[in-house]
């Protein structure tokens, strides 16, 4: 059996109709009735933290566009990383495209601007090099007068050839401009007129994982050389991430970094993981426990035990905003344990989900669990437990969740305060139960006999 969830593999004309867990084809219907409508060029930016989703949401968006005749570049940045010059990285996939629509269009513009930087950043080596030699006074003169006549060769071949790199970027704009009509043929309307073409649309996609420098010269190749009508950019980030990016190459501070983005980044959207108010429906994060719960765990839908490890595993869940990256975390460490502890009925499913949540989300206190050190106080911080229940709104498992853990752990607590649960109780040795479960269960995957350690 598996016990960690497999990527899921999103071809390039999936669309959302397979893997859609989230529901979030209305984000993405959303986002293309925003660059349908805009001949403005603009930049997005997808904001979700690491682990939320955004690279399957951008490559069923970007399938669903082509399904819907957009032309569509999906670039993954990080994989890209490795390359000297953004622009010839971004250049490069729209070069891809063409050839995959037989046109030939672009390229060669593409290639005239490649030279025309590439010739800058030779220049810019060049009076770096000499940049000491004529600063200096203690150097000879002959030395001097040659660097100096180098440094004037540079300066003249610049300014003579200024006229034809405006030529340069003129003509490679214009030819990214007609791009869209040329990869996409707009067709006519009723009256006979040819309509507007379907803009073109980049997806840059794990852009805050790259390299600073890379980073902020994607975007700043993105304003500079391909910021036409007609041509949009999505970025996937963490846009937290991207400042961080921005204060280590620039050494801004908080809203230095903010400011700088703001340059690039037309709007904002935010790629939450909970449902439209509206709309009444689960939130990602219970969709994707119930996904991976039938995925992982066996018998998921009859089982009362992981239907309970589960409900927690919510309630906590939401509580603490867990990423689904730790919740692919928690649920596939619970499949462990569910597969090798055969004899299930010496497990304490509560006891369970709070030391594999925990595991996960507080390596500290969970090894003060497996010492035994582990206080009442701390794990009620931790997981918000509650001592009474009057006028509560949370449901039953959260309850007995909050309850046997306060029986374990808090000397003070009551001897019947589980006597509401059809008189469930917890074995005498039940002071050693956080300890023994840490010890034996989750991080051996062996059983305590008769409750003990």
């Amino acid at each position: 059996m598996g016990f960690f969830p497999q990527p899921l593999e999103v071809g390039e004309t999936d669309g959302f109709t397979k893997n859609d867990i989230f529901g979030r084809k209305a984000v993405g219907d959303g986002l293309t009735n925003l660059l349908s409508a805009s001949t403005d060029p603009l930049v997005l930016a997808v904001n979700g933290e690491w682990g939320s989703g955004k690279t399957v949401f951008l490559k069923m968006w970007a399938g669903d566009l082509r399904n819907n005749g957009y032309p569509v570049v999906y670039f993954d940045a990080f994989a890209r990383d490795y390359l000297g010059d953004a622009f010839t990285a971004i250049a490069g996939e729209v070069v891809d495209l063409e050839k995959k629509k037989d046109r030939s269009a672009f390229k060669d513009k593409a290639l005239a601007v490649g030279k025309v930087l590439l010739r800058a950043g030779l220049i810019g080596a060049v009076k770096a090099g000499t940049a000491g030699v004529l600063s200096g006074t203690d150097i000879a003169g002959a030395v001097e007068t040659a660097a100096g006549d180098a440094a004037d060769k540079l300066l003249e071949k610049a300014l003579s050839s200024r006229d034809e790199e405006r030529g340069t970027m003129l003509a490679f704009r214009q030819a990214l401009g007609n791009l869209p009509a040329l990869l996409c043929p707009p067709g006519t309307d009723e009256q006979g007129k040819e309509k507007r073409p379907k803009p073109l649309i980049f997806i840059i996609d794990e852009l805050d994982r790259c390299r600073p420098t890379f980073a902020l010269e994607v975007l700043e190749r993105i304003k500079h050389f391909f910021s036409v009508a007609n041509v949009h950019f999505v970025l996937g980030v963490n846009m937290a991430q991207l400042e961080n990016s921005v204060r280590a190459a620039y050494r801004l501070g908080d809203d230095g970094a903010k400011t700088y983005l703001q340059k690039f980044v037309n709007l904002t959207v935010e790629l939450d993981v909970q449902p439209a108010v509206n709309q009444g429906n689960l939130s990602v994060t219970e969709k994707y426990i119930w996904y991976l719960s039938r995925e992982l765990l066996p018998m998921a839908d009859t089982n009362a035990d992981i239907y309970n490890f589960c409900m927690n595993t919510l309630n906590i869940a939401k509580e603490k905003a867990v990423t689904l990256r730790a919740l692919e975390q928690i649920i596939s460490l619970a499949a462990m344990v569910f597969a090798y502890s055969k004899n299930k009925i010496y497990i304490n499913w509560q006891i369970v989900t709070g030391l594999c949540i925990m595991k996960v989300l507080d390596r500290r206190l969970y090894r003060k669990a497996k010492l035994g050190t582990l206080t009442y106080a701390e794990a009620k911080s931790f997981f918000g437990l509650q001592e009474t229940y009057k006028n509560s709104d949370r449901d039953i498992q959260r309850e007995f969740f909050d309850k046997v853990w306060r029986v374990c752990l808090d000397e003070n607590a009551p001897d019947d305060l589980l006597a509401k649960f059809q008189g469930l109780t917890i074995s005498n040795a039940h002071k050693t139960l956080v300890y023994a479960t840490a010890n034996n269960v989750i991080d051996r995957f062996l059983l305590p006999r008769n409750g003990n350690a």
